[in-house]
């Protein structure tokens, strides 16, 4: 329990700011905003304020106001990458995409080194349904860090849409190289190399991806009976044996 009581001026506002960080790591997002709130009372464009403020929102399902505060932050400091960053993820979250874009697409010419910022445009252009552009973005991100391994995994789904396979089944083995217990890799992989006739290899990868996470049996099975090169089990039991063994 953190015990409290008010004072006045700066050295409380600094002390709600403070207090309200500390119960936002500790989950507590009622007393946290209450708390934040309280600070902005006496500084509304204080710029970290209103990005704890944000994060409080967000981490409460409260995505209006948490793009409110992120939005006023970044107007008030448009050359900080941060502000922008948590608005961008807010605005795509809400699932306004083309907004994402722009957002993400000014941010990567402030911060052109951020693989963070190059991995969600290239989440954004994806929403939009530009695979090209996402590719494009992704594949940047990965110029600038080969063992992104999100960028790996989404670099992989595009591929996989776009009836890549050969590309897709090399992107999910990058992601599972850096990511070794990354079992929707695994279970991605499984699937184009299925579609690419490569049952026995597909096989192989599911069986990973069924030990690393078991509740991915189900898609493993429809996969097998669904797709044209596949395998039918009339005994579901058979099945799970076979991927464990």
């Amino acid at each position: 329990m953190i015990e409290y009581k008010y004072s006045s001026g700066s050295a409380n506002d600094r002390f709600c700011f403070l207090l309200a960080v500390i119960l936002l790591q500790q989950g507590k997002l009622a007393e946290a905003r209450q708390h934040i709130q309280r600070r902005l009372q006496g500084r509304p464009e204080h710029v970290p304020s209103l990005l704890t403020a944000g994060k409080a929102a967000q981490a409460d399902r409260d995505l209006p106001a948490a793009r409110r505060y992120s939005s006023k932050a970044a107007s008030l400091a448009p050359s900080e990458v941060e502000p922008a960053f948590l608005l961008g993820l807010l605005v795509l979250e809400e699932g306004d995409a083309p907004a994402a874009v722009r957002v993400f697409s000014d941010l990567t010419r402030l911060a052109p080194q951020q693989v963070a910022v190059w991995c969600s445009l290239g989440a954004a252009y994806r929403q939009i349904d530009d695979k090209a552009a996402a590719c494009q973005a992704l594949r940047h991100a990965l110029q600038l860090d080969a063992q992104r391994v999100d960028a790996w995994f989404n670099l992989g789904l595009i591929l996989q849409d776009m009836r890549d396979l050969t590309g897709a089944a090399t992107a999910f083995r990058a992601a599972l190289t850096h990511r070794p217990a990354f079992a929707a890799a695994a279970l991605n992989l499984g699937v184009v190399l299925q579609d690419a006739g490569a049952v026995d290899e597909a096989m192989s990868a599911y069986r990973d991806a069924y030990r690393l996470d078991a509740t991915t049996f189900g898609r493993i099975a429809h996969a097998l009976t669904s797709a044209p090169s596949g395998r039918l089990w009339l005994n579901v039991q058979a099945l799970r044996q076979l991927l464990l063994s």
